[in-house]
């Protein structure tokens, strides 16, 4: 090896007994991904022959499939002469060595941005200058930086400066291409607010909040972990700890101060305690934010009001935020159920996209997008669904009505399938339209009608023609209750069993234009309720038991100890009610009900 590495730096006084064996793997050892134009630099190489001894690396033959970008000569030596990219070879005894070589124009000159540079205090900042070539056009390079006072600025092994004395200044430098230059530069500190900000907790929750940047670069939030002090207006309705998680201990509103690196920031928490525990007899899945009807009527919701429906009527929300390409999108957020519509007593409801609609006590449709419930022109209904921005009821005497959210429904606009008596009806929309969509219903007979849109062969009609009436699935089964999704639909048998149509299975194509029955194993669960949710599908048993499948496999069992009573699918996924009065995703707990 001493051989290998003493002849490739052209040194003579060395035999290698070597030399004469056929090598039989070559090397070349970490070479640079770029150089600068007019720079050298020798590529080191190892040579093994079969026995895995060292081998004579001066029989290698070098070239370059790009001379006029960089040359190689006998001993491995490059040259960079000109932007471009080159691959560089070394071969001998059949076997070769290759490596990819950039070469980028050569920095002549560094311009610095003003006359002083800020370096963010406590955070990484990207240090940024000009480096130009020789006729001033600039150059994608990244010197190599240090700084005269490490205590002010430390440079990071990314080249990145953290400020570490706030106001105070030292020197940067910057060194690329064999040129040198040094600035001064200044530690400054971001101004920062407290995230998430008006947070409501249940007694006994905690919550950790952070100091984050005001004026971030877009898609690039900071949030300062060191250099921070947290205190609270009142110890005793909540506490906050160095690192600022904050955790309720009775009812009331406190203030939450952040101090430090220049700046004063503060945030506002909620505590609160429900006694007692609220007991949810219905759950419904939005797009981000879900609700629950309690059982004295009362309408809950929790999650992210992405699209300022009906949290952001509630003054107990906090505000959270999340980067997008134009820095922050604000919106109101709760983990915790808080009240909406407190006027609103109701038996039953659906949620969707946005909008929230009731039955009261008669059957009456209430609906609001956020703030007080209006009465909607309808007949009473006695059930209410709703999926994917379409919502569906039933009246006493079995008259479908489907409307699509916020909009103003009529008995003559919404009236659907006129002479047909529904027991189950469900619609789901196939884009954003008032209009387009698929609908499906089932009769006390069992018989199935479907009608709508049928590019994937939802209708179950056996094809994919779109029907303006409805139309009878065409199966010989007997239905309990249909559920329609995105390009697909699922139905209960008479004895609980589950069929499909359309792209059930998952691959975005048609994988049954017709009713398929769901693989069950012999003795395997029979269903009283059937939900979809995306390309997934979940139905429950009489006993409170979950089962879900998607893509065309067998139903699965939901891990739970908890049996559940309702469910229902949402944009996101599937909500359940539990027998303890609580909401659930597939997953666990969806949000804490008190106690």
């Amino acid at each position: 090896m001493l051989c290998s590495v003493l002849a490739i730096a052209g040194l003579a006084g060395c035999h290698d007994t070597t030399a004469s064996e056929p090598l039989a793997q070559v090397e070349i050892v970490a070479p640079p991904a770029e150089i600068a134009a007019g720079a050298s630099f020798r590529l080191e190489v190892t040579a093994t022959d079969a026995a895995g001894q060292p081998g004579d690396v001066h029989r290698l033959q070098w070239t370059s499939s790009d001379p006029a970008v960089v040359s190689v000569g006998r001993d491995g030596r490059l040259n960079a002469v000109a932007a471009g990219r080159a691959t560089i070879t070394a071969a001998a005894d059949g076997v070769t060595a290759t490596a990819d070589v950039a070469v980028r124009k050569r920095v002549t000159s560094i311009g610095w941005p003003g006359d002083t540079m800020l370096v963010a205090m406590g955070t990484e900042t990207y240090l940024y200058l000009g480096t130009l070539d020789a006729n001033g056009v600039a150059v994608n390079a990244r010197p190599v930086w240090s700084s005269a006072d490490s205590t002010v600025i430390r440079i990071t092994p990314q080249g990145s400066g953290v400020g570490m004395k706030l106001g105070a200044t030292t020197r940067l430098t910057a060194t690329i291409d064999g040129i040198t230059s040094s600035h001064p530069a200044r530690v400054f500190a971001y101004a920062y607010g407290v995230m998430p900000s008006g947070t409501t907790l249940l007694v006994g929750q905690s919550v950790a909040l952070q100091a984050q940047v005001d004026n971030p670069q877009p898609m690039a939030p900071t949030v300062f972990g060191t250099g921070i002090t947290w205190a609270t207006s009142d110890p005793a309705v909540a506490t906050v700890d160095a690192t600022g998680r904050v955790t309720a201990l009775a009812n009331g509103t406190v203030t939450i101060t952040a101090s430090g690196l220049g700046h004063t920031a503060t945030a506002v928490v909620h505590s609160v305690r429900y006694s007692p525990a609220l007991r949810f007899v219905q759950s419904a899945a939005g797009y981000y934010e879900s609700c629950g009807l309690t059982d004295d009527g009362r309408v809950f919701c929790w999650g992210k009001d992405k699209y300022y429906r009906m949290l952001s009527r509630s003054p107990l929300a906090g505000t959270c935020r999340e980067p997008d390409l134009h820095g922050f999108w604000s919106y109101r957020c709760s983990d915790v159920p808080l009240p909406v519509v407190p006027e609103s007593r109701f038996t039953a409801i659906a949620f969707g996209e946005g909008t929230l609609c009731g039955l009261d006590a008669e059957g009456f449709v209430w609906c609001t997008t956020g703030g007080a419930a209006v009465k909607q022109n309808l007949p009473a209904l006695k059930t209410l669904t709703d999926m994917d921005g379409s919502i569906c009821g039933i009246g006493a005497d079995g008259a479908g009505y489907c409307w699509a959210e916020s909009t103003a429904p009529t008995e003559a606009s919404a009236r659907v399938a006129p002479g047909i008596a529904f027991t189950t009806l469900s619609a789901a929309r196939t884009q954003y339209s008032a209009t387009a969509g698929t609908y499906c219903g089932t009769t006390a007979s069992g018989e199935a009608y479907c009608w709508g849109a049928n590019t994937q062969g939802q209708l179950g009609t056996g094809d994919l023609i779109a029907r303006t009436g409805p139309t009878r699935v065409a199966t010989d089964v007997r239905f309990s209750q249909v559920a329609v999704g995105l390009g697909m639909t699922c139905a209960l048998d008479m004895a609980g069993q589950a069929y499909c149509w359309g792209a059930w299975q998952g691959n975005g194509s048609v994988s049954a234009p017709a009713p398929a029955l769901v693989p069950v194993p012999a003795g395997g669960p029979s269903f009283t309720r059937i939900a979809i949710a995306g390309m997934g599908v979940c139905a429950l048993t009489a006993q409170g038991a979950a089962y879900c499948w998607a893509g065309g496999g067998a139903p699965k069992l939901v891990a739970s100890s908890v049996p559940f009573t309702s469910m229902t699918g949402g944009f996101h996924g599937f909500l359940l009610t539990g027998t303890d009065g609580a909401p659930y995703t597939l997953n666990g707990k969806a949000a804490p009900t008190g106690g």
